[in-house]
């Protein structure tokens, strides 16, 4: 059938719009309990993700506080500045 994707692809954007939010509002919480529990590799993981989707949705200043988020597991992981 011609052009019967038309009405599944504004469904599927949606759904696909849909789980970034739910995956972004995720991350965050994850970063911060993280790094509360001082445990770094997830820490970092979970802040670099999370500032990523911030940056990406021009989240600006949670960008800019989860990117601190990360960079304070640095030294605990042995990689901070020299």
């Amino acid at each position: 059938m011609p052009g019967g994707n038309r009405c599944t692809r504004p469904r599927l954007i949606g759904w696909l719009c849909g789980l970034r939010i739910i995956y972004t509002a995720v991350l965050h919480p994850l970063a911060y309990h993280y790094n509360r529990a001082g445990i770094h590799q997830e820490g970092l993981h979970y802040a670099l993700a999370a500032a990523n989707d911030a940056r990406d949705i021009f989240s600006n200043q949670e960008a800019v506080e989860l990117y601190n988020l990360a960079e304070a597991h640095l030294p605990a992981l042995g990689k901070g500045r020299r």
